[in-house]
Formats: structure tokens, sequence, C-alpha cells
């Protein structure tokens, strides 16, 4: 049997989601705390979970095997961000931002999938291409932070680069990757080492596609279709 979201639910499923993100983003800009950003990354990753499951209607056990993947994630992240975890910190915290970037993966492709095997253009349907494009940000985010974790040095510009993970390292990475996906390129906090440096390249192309192909396609394809 598959994990499927009761029917009422399923036209703001999206776009609940959606605000979500918004809502993070903007809540991390004014409160800017570490254990606050990722217990609400954590609400957020949990969001995307039931949300892209219902879309694409995966079984119990492997709905399962990804809500377990989730709760290992939540428990390491928090686990590393207090100041007593002492050594086991950076492992932690590696190993929690891994199965995040999992989950965000995970989250995108069962949208993207939504979105590209629906019969006609919906609202709903947009708004999963609008989360997509956000969740892809956020992972990428995710992703720059286990780099940063591995090595201090791999960026340049952040606000306080000697202190460890204790410092909001996650709402820098974030917002780094937001300006990289837009391609904004703003310069106050630039890639240092070479793997970064083609991950930010990467996204960038990878963001640009995206705008170019899938979120014209669709919103060109709703307005074509009749009674619009």
């Amino acid at each position: 049997m598959s994990f499927m979201l009761p029917i009422r639910f399923e036209p703001l499923r999206f776009l609940q989601l959606a605000l979500f993100v918004l809502a993070l983003l903007f809540l991390t800009a004014v409160f800017p705390n570490a254990l606050l950003l990722r217990a609400l990354l954590a609400l957020l990753f949990l969001d995307t979970l039931f949300v892209s499951l219902s879309v694409v209607g995966v079984g119990r056990k492997l709905g399962a095997a990804l809500f377990g993947l989730w709760l290992v994630g939540t428990a390491l992240t928090l686990a590393g961000g207090l100041h007593a975890a002492g050594r086991f910190e950076r492992p932690a915290l590696v190993a929690g931002y891994g199965a995040y970037f999992c989950l965000v993966a995970t989250g995108v492709a069962a949208t993207l999938r939504y979105v590209l095997s629906a019969r006609r253009a919906s609202l709903d349907s947009i708004f999963a291409a609008v989360v997509a494009y956000l969740l892809m940000g956020i992972g990428f985010g995710i992703f720059y932070a286990m780099v940063l974790t591995f090595d201090h040095q791999a960026f340049r510009g952040l606000d306080r680069p000697e202190v460890s993970t204790h410092a909001s390292m996650e709402s820098q990475m974030i917002y780094f990757s937001f300006v990289t996906i837009a391609t904004l390129g703003y310069g106050d906090i630039t890639p240092q080492l070479p793997f970064p440096r083609i991950l930010a390249a990467l996204e960038a192309v990878a963001g640009q596609i995206y705008i170019a192909i899938v979120i014209a396609w669709l919103v060109s394809r709703y307005a074509a279709e009749p009674n619009r």
C-alpha cells in the first residue's frame, strides 16, 4: 500500500510547502540562530518527505526508510550543533547533512516526476515546479555546509570563518546557494577550493536551465489550455 495524503489536502500540498520555504528563509534572516535554523530545516524536510511521498505513492517500506533517514539526519545535526558534542561534532554534522541532502534530492526527483508526468498543467503542478526550484537551492546549501564542515577555509567572506560549526553556517551557505542558483554573483561569499567552485558553477547552470526549460514550458502549457 502506498503513502497518500487525504484528498482535501492535495490542492494545498505544494502551495503550503512553497510558503514554508519562503517563511524559513525570512525567519532565518530575522533570527540568525543556528539551532533555530536546524529545527526549522528538520520540519521543512519532514514536510517535503510527506508531500513527495504523496505524489509518487511509494510503498510503506520505502516511506519508513526515508522517515528513518530523516530521524537520523535530525538527531545528528542537532547533536553536532551542541557545544558539548566535542569531537563528535564534525562527523555528526557531516552525516546529518548527508542524510538531509539525500532527502532533498529524493523530494526534488519526486516533485519533478510529478510535474513532468502530469497530463495537464494546473496550479498545483506550477507550485510543485516552484517548490522543486526552492528545494534545489536549499539542497545545494546543505551540501555547501557539508563541504565547509570538512574545511573551514573552503569559502571566503563568511561572518566568522574561524568559528566552528556553532556559527550560523547553514544560513550563510543557503544564502550563497540562492545567490548562485539565481546567478546574482554578489561576491560577498566566494568558494576558495576547486570542488566548491565546480559545484557552484554546476548549480548556476542547473538553475538557468531549470528556469528556461521547466518553468517556461509549464507556464506556457498552463496558459495554452482551454478555459484559462
